[in-house]
């Protein structure tokens, strides 16, 4: 599983499923503004089709229409890379530096604009990577500008990118929650799949890493079943327990796919002094329909 330069641009399928993906997701959270955003393309190249979301939230601006930016795109060609740079529909990404360090920019002419810089504070950490599939993460400090017509925000903060290709089936039942917490030190991330609650990520402090082998999740929820609260609790491959608690600082009502469907929250969480990500709180409609339905219609 070892990654290389090339691993950086997009990947051949390796079988004729329609749903063969590829993704090339970037975020950011900045607890000075409030403010946290999601660049993500999807590709599904044996369909011939790609999709593009790009949000920007804040607090109590949650929804498509609330939000200070919102776009999703589907039904699009899928992009290529020439050289080291890629464009979609208003999106360029650039490889600055292999594996580590990227120009993330954005243009919807009149109504917002990003100029970013994404630069790895640590290793990727590698879920898989071979040809038929892959999926990899780094947590990343985040510089540059946003622009809403206009109106410009420095941003200085951390974020998370994270890379996947191989199968991703829209018509699946999915539950799933992808957490992570970043300050100039530490990080952490803890994926858990649902009902079995199989866990994996990593705790990283000064430069130790440890790979989470289990977690615990003891959830408060909102009204709207926002995940407002929550203590995690993460076995460690050391034989270790790291127990963390956060609190939501914003909230998105996102679905960037048909089969997904996603609560986007920022989160201050108490790990390593005090540091900032999100809990992404994933389901299929099919899911999130029966955990909402009313007793009486």
């Amino acid at each position: 599983m070892t990654l290389t330069a090339a691993d950086d641009f997009f990947h051949a399928p390796t079988t004729e499923a329609p749903w063969w993906s590829e993704t090339y997701w970037f975020c950011f959270d900045d607890p000075s503004t409030g403010l946290s955003g999601t660049f993500y393309p999807l590709l599904r190249r044996n369909l011939g089709v790609a999709a593009l979301t790009v949000a920007i939230w804040s607090p109590g601006r949650d929804t498509a229409w609330l939000a200070p930016y919102y776009r999703s795109l589907w039904h699009l060609r899928a992009p290529e890379f020439d050289g080291k740079v890629m464009t979609f529909h208003g999106l360029r990404y650039e490889i600055l530096e292999p594996l580590n360090r990227y120009a993330v920019r954005f243009e919807d002419a009149g109504r917002f604009s990003a100029d970013l810089v994404f630069t790895g504070i640590t290793d990727n950490y590698v879920v898989a990577a071979t040809p038929g599939g892959g999926h990899w993460d780094q947590p990343c400090s985040v510089r540059g500008t946003l622009d809403f017509g206009g109106a410009r925000v420095e941003l200085d903060c951390f974020g998370m990118r994270d890379r996947s290709w191989g199968p991703r089936q829209d018509d699946a039942t999915t539950r799933a929650s992808y957490i992570y917490g970043i300050n100039a030190h530490a990080s952490f991330l803890v994926v858990t799949r649902y009902p079995d609650g199989a866990a994996s990520g990593y705790v990283e402090m000064d430069g130790a890493r440890v790979r989470v082998i289990g977690a615990r999740h003891d959830i408060e929820r909102d009204g709207q079943r926002r995940a407002i609260r929550t203590t995690i609790e993460l076995m460690t491959a050391d034989g270790g327990t790291v127990r963390i608690r956060g609190h939501a600082r914003n909230h998105l009502a996102k679905q960037a796919t048909p089969g997904h469907f996603a609560w986007m929250s920022m989160f201050a969480w108490d790990f390593a002094g005090e540091s900032f990500g999100e809990y992404q709180d994933v389901w299929s409609p099919d899911l999130l329909a029966a955990e909402n339905r009313p007793t009486t219609l």
